[in-house]
Order: structure tokens, then C-alpha cells, then sequence
């Protein structure tokens, strides 16, 4: 028997809380529980899949026609709310259920039966949805899935399940990794443990922007054991570059060398044999560099302008990928005895909440005027808007940003470091401090709010979302942050409130 393209299902570590302590207060004299999440489908190669969940709904005791140790039944109200709600539009479905005791849960015949039927039912709908299904045990500790065949004579296959930031779920990756952290470059490494150099040489870091901090920060990940890589730049070397590319020569910059030529060079000195790096000399704005970044395990964005971060953050929400934001800013005014020499590594939380847009890293302003006309770009630079000149940079500077965020990465990956609710950090040199840039939650953000625009990620299904209608008084429901700009956000369940009878609530997710 054939069986379908390997499925993941990417949950936000905060995302997977909130719907993890609702099905567990949904438990009702030790009977089973039920929740669904409904996502959208992000193809990331032929064999491969990414489910991102836009919404989770868990039903309260009122939605069950009989819940109990030996099995469960929902309203047709309440189904009939589901299919209206999110199948109708075109979301895959992830169902969620619970067997008794706390021993690893297996499938039973019944689920066989009953999921195979509503799995048949929606492969026959326009864009035919997939049916993921998975069963845990009553504490939701332990458990497994498995992704419905959309064709009635294939099998069910596996589809894992993913809820940590930088968790390695391909086993063909994962047994590279594992190949390349055994060789003895690496010993002097190991007391970090032989796992984390194993996910150093299974993820996949897509970084935009090569010059002088993009440069050291790929040449010093790719000497840490990183070695899949894709790499998104435009620009081509130029003399005023070699005083911060490492190795850079001035024959490269004569013959106009593109920048990402120049760091896959860097990156096949220090993985001569082993490496995968594509690179791609387009801007972020193309489509084929934007579906290789989002097919990445993590996006990095090293470049000098508003535009293309502002462009890396929306890409790295839609698709719940967690983003790291490097950059410099040297100020030297003698007149005024201004020293400003900042470095700044940002992580926005993956799922929402705030992001680089609502957090004064990015300007939007800014970002739109460096794309405008070249008219209304003299109009504003006359008027002291923009400046008239590039950026002073050194190789100092540029060096200690990209080392800070390569300790970042290696320490989220050894468990150093949690970056759930994101990550800011500033290190000004001029006054000798480390800042630690704390965030509040942005509700008005149009990036990663609640309120912003709808997204629907790479879709298979093309599908168009409609804004939220009223929904029964039957569930714990929680919705998906809905900008175009975004895929995800957290959860805040202080925001519940009663609806219909006064034993349903709505949870909004940040």
C-alpha cells in the first residue's frame, strides 16, 4: 500500500499550553476529552508537509452528547459549528483525543473505524482537507499521531508533532546530524552533549542578507557544526566591503562577485565535503527566495535596510518560523561627543505577540520610502528624513553582533536559553551596559495582533478566510492571530469571556 507525504504539525510552545490545560479542564468524571485545531497546509517539498494551526477549539462538557472512560460523542450542533466555522473555508483538521490511565496510548478500533469514515468525508470536499488525528494519554504527556491517506486505498502514515522552537522532526536530517557530530572536529564541543551538535547539523538556516554581519555570523554557525543553508542576498561585493568580509579579496570585488557566492565560499571552506548551500542572488521579494526561507527550520535577517526585515519578519510569522534579527549602528559625532556603538540581536516571539514591526526595530515608514519613487526619495531626503549617506560600519562591531546571535542559536538549541516569549537583547559599547529590551504584548500591532489582517500561509487549498462569526456557546474556542503578515500567536487566557448560557468562553490568541 502507498502512503502520503510525511505530515508535521508545528504547534507554538505557548499555543500548545493553552489548548493542552483546556482539554485537561475539559476532563469531566474521567472521561475522554476531544479538541481540534484547524490549519492551513504549507507544502515544503514533494514528500514533505507543514500543518500551522490558525485556530484550536476544545469542547466543554455541554457540547458532548455522553463523554466517559469508554469513548465519547459530540452534539451535530456542534459538529455542524466546526464544519461552518472552519472546514467550510478550508482548513485542514487535527483532532485531538484522550484514552483513560497514563500508559502510551494506542489507537483503538473504534478510532480506526470512526476516523477513517470522516477522513473519507473530507478528501471528498474542494481542496481535499486531510484528516491528522492524534491520541494521548488522560495528563496529555505522552502521545502519537497519524495522517489520514486522501485516497481510500493508502494508509494511514505518521505525522509528528512539534511544540519546541528549533525541534528537528525530519529522521533523514536527523541522521545526518548525527553522522557529522561524531567526527573528532567537533570534540572539543561535546560538552554542550552530543544531541545538540546532532541538531546543529540537521537544521536548516536560511539567512538573508551577506555582508559584513551576515558573513560572520554564517561563517561562525557553519564552523559550529551548521551546514544546510540558504542564503538571499541581491547585492554583489564592492571595494568599501573589505574592510569587514572576512577573506574577501579586492579580485573578488573587481569581477563583482554576488555576495551569496562569496559566503557559500566561506561555508565550503569550513564543510568542504557535507554541505548543502543554496544561494540565491534575488532579493526577499522574489517568490522562489521567499518558499525557500520558509522551508528553513530558522531565518535569519542581516541585512542594512527596514524593507527586507520588515519583509523576513511577515515571512517568518506566516509560516511560524522563528526569526533572529541581527544588527549594528555606529554613531560618531565629535562636534556634539556622541560615541553611539550598538549591537542588537532580536527574536520575536514565534507565535505573536510582539514582533520587530510593533518593537521599534523596523520602521515602517522607512521601509515603505526605501522602495519609493526615486522623486519623493529626494523630496523626503531634502526635508532630513533619510540620510544621504551609507551607514558607517566596521568589522569590530559587525563581528561581536554575529557572535551574539550564533551564542543565541547554540544556546536555544542546548536548552540555555528560552525564547518562548521572545528574546532583545542590546549591548551598547559606547556606555559599557548589556540591555535587556523588555516587550509588552501589542493588541493593535497589524502584524501580529489578534485584530490584523487574515493570512492563510502557502495553502494548498486557496482558499480565502472570512473574519470570525459568531460562534455557539459550546466551547473553549481559541483563535489564530489573522494578519496576511502572520501566522501565529500565543495564547492569554486572562482575556476568556462568557457567551450564550454562561459556561462557554472564547480565548483569544496573541
Amino acid at each position: 500500500m502507498k502512503s502520503d507525504p510525511a505530515l508535521q504539525l508545528i504547534v507554538p510552545p505557548r499555543m500548545w499550553a493553552g489548548f493542552r490545560q483546556a482539554m485537561l479542564a475539559s476532563r469531566f468524571n474521567q472521561g475522554e476529552v476531544i479538541g481540534f485545531l484547524f490549519c492551513t497546509r504549507h507544502r515544503v517539498s514533494p514528500r514533505k508537509w507543514r500543518l500551522l494551526p490558525k485556530a484550536w477549539v476544545v469542547p466543554t462538557a455541554e457540547c458532548y452528547e455522553h463523554q466517559s472512560m469508554g469513548g465519547l460523542a459530540l452534539r451535530q450542533s456542534f459538529h455542524w459549528y466546526l464544519y461552518k466555522t472552519y472546514i467550510e473555508r478550508g482548513l485542514d483538521v487535527v483532532h485531538v483525543h484522550t484514552h483513560p490511565h497514563c500508559n502510551v496510548p494506542r489507537f483503538s478500533a473504534i478510532d480506526d473505524y470512526h476516523e477513517a469514515e470522516y477522513a473519507r468525508f473530507l478528501s471528498r470536499l474542494p481542496g481535499r482537507l486531510r484528516l491528522v488525528s492524534g491520541v494521548f494519554d488522560e495528563r496529555m504527556t505522552q502521545g502519537r499521531f497519524r495522517a489520514w491517506p486522501i485516497k481510500p486505498d493508502w494508509q494511514p502514515g505518521p505525522a509528528a508533532l512539534s511544540t519546541k522552537i528549533l525541534e528537528i522532526l525530519d529522521a533523514d536530517c536527523a541522521d545526518g546530524g548525527r553522522e557529522f557530530a561524531c567526527a573528532a572536529r567537533f570534540d572539543r564541543q561535546r560538552a554542550f552533549g552530543l544531541g545538540v551538535q546532532e541538531s546543529l547539523g540537521a537544521i536548516a538556516v536560511g539567512l538573508v542578507g551577506c555582508g559584513g554581519i551576515g558573513a560572520v555570523f554564517a561563517e561562525q554557525l557553519a564552523r559550529l557544526g551548521v551546514r544546510r543553508w540558504v542564503l538571499v542576498d541581491p547585492d554583489v561585493l564592492e571595494e568599501t566591503n573589505l574592510n569587514r568580509l572576512p577573506c574577501a579579496t579586492p579580485q573578488m570585488a573587481a569581477r563583482r562577485w554576488p555576495k551569496v557566492r562569496y559566503v557559500k565560499r566561506l561555508i565550503k571552506t569550513a564543510w568542504p565535503a557535507g554541505s548543502q548551500v543554496t544561494s540565491l542572488c534575488l532579493p526577499i521579494e522574489d517568490r522562489q527566495a521567499q518558499r525557500r526561507l520558509a522551508a528553513c527550520d530558522l531565518i535569519v535577517v542581516a541585512t542594512d535596510n527596514h524593507r527586507s526585515r520588515m519583509l523576513a519578519q511577515e515571512l517568518a510569522l506566516r509560516y511560524l518560523r522563528p526569526l533572529v534579527s541581527l544588527g549594528s549602528h555606529l554613531e560618531m559625532d565629535e562636534a556634539c561627543g556622541s560615541r553611539r556603538m550598538l549591537c542588537r540581536v532580536t527574536i520575536p516571539p514565534v507565535d505573536g505577540g510582539w514582533c520587530l514591526c510593533c518593537g521599534d526595530v523596523v520602521d515602517a515608514t522607512l521601509a515603505a520610502l526605501e522602495v519609493a519613487p526615486t522623486a519623493l526619495c529626494s523630496i523626503v531626503s531634502a526635508a532630513g528624513y533619510l540620510p544621504g549617506i551609507a551607514a558607517p560600519a566596521v568589522y569590530w562591531l559587525n563581528s561581536c553582533c554575529a557572535s551574539l546571535g550564533v551564542f543565541v542559536i547554540h544556546g536555544v538549541i542546548s536548552g540555555l536559553l528560552d525564547i518562548e516569549s521572545g528574546l532583545d537583547w542590546v549591548v551598547d559599547f559606547g556606555c559599557r551596559k548589556w540591555l535587556e529590551v523588555a516587550h509588552d504584548e501589542q493588541p493593535d500591532c497589524l502584524y501580529c495582533s489578534v485584530d490584523g489582517l487574515l493570512a492563510s500561509g502557502d495553502s494548498s487549498g486557496g482558499f480565502e478566510m472570512r473574519p470570525m462569526e459568531s460562534m455557539p456557546a459550546m466551547a473553549s474556542i481559541s483563535t489564530q492571530s489573522t494578519s496576511p503578515l502572520l501566522a501565529g500567536a500565543g495564547e492569554n487566557a486572562n482575556e476568556a469571556r462568557h457567551i450564550g448560557a454562561g459556561f462557554a468562553k472564547e480565548e483569544q490568541e496573541r
